[in-house]
């Protein structure tokens, strides 16, 4: 079982991630972190030395060689929204998109330290950015197998989306 879990930044993808592994006992990785050590470089150092599309090719070559077959998955927030890449992911597994409010979001954000798409930005500004992409990325998130909206504890979330996650595939392989 191959689960990637899409959403917005700070969206809860890497916490949950850790607990519905350890829910489900499954591997846990996250895209960024694999990128990070593959380069090197933290992500905010790949977005200021080599620019946004180099990392986007780095995202998009990652999950196209994406060589586990069972985990649970972190992807980074745009990885969904850039060539083909929400395709491949539901070819090699299970999306869940982490639906979370533009307010959470920007209140998690407004103390986050290492976004590099928001390095230096005011609370308006960060309000702003979270409605803009939002806007922009909710078509390809919304194409995920489950939507798991964010309104419950961690525990809740995970529990809610081990159960669907169980039922969906058992449905899809009867199929």
């Amino acid at each position: 079982m191959l689960i990637f879990l899409i959403g917005m930044p700070a969206s809860g993808k890497t916490t949950i991630t850790r607990a519905l592994g350890q829910q489900m006992n499954l591997p846990v990785y996250d895209t960024d972190d694999i990128i990070e050590k593959q380069e090197d470089k933290t992500i905010a150092h790949i977005f200021e030395s080599c620019g946004e599309e180099y990392f986007r090719m780095l995202e998009h070559q990652l999950i196209r060689e994406w060589p586990h077959e069972k985990g649970i998955v972190s992807t980074g927030g745009g990885m969904p929204c850039f060539q083909d890449n929400m395709a491949m992911l539901k070819k090699k597994g299970t999306t869940v998109y982490l639906e979370t409010d533009a307010e959470v979001l920007t209140r998690r954000l407004m103390f986050s330290t290492h976004r590099p798409l928001l390095k230096d930005t005011s609370f308006s500004d960060i309000q702003r950015f979270v409605r803009q992409t939002l806007a922009e990325r909710n078509f390809y998130y919304k194409q995920a197998d489950i939507m798991i909206p964010q309104q419950d504890t961690i525990n809740e979330t995970v529990e809610k989306i081990a159960e669907i996650v169980s039922t969906w595939q058992r449905d899809k392989r009867i199929k």
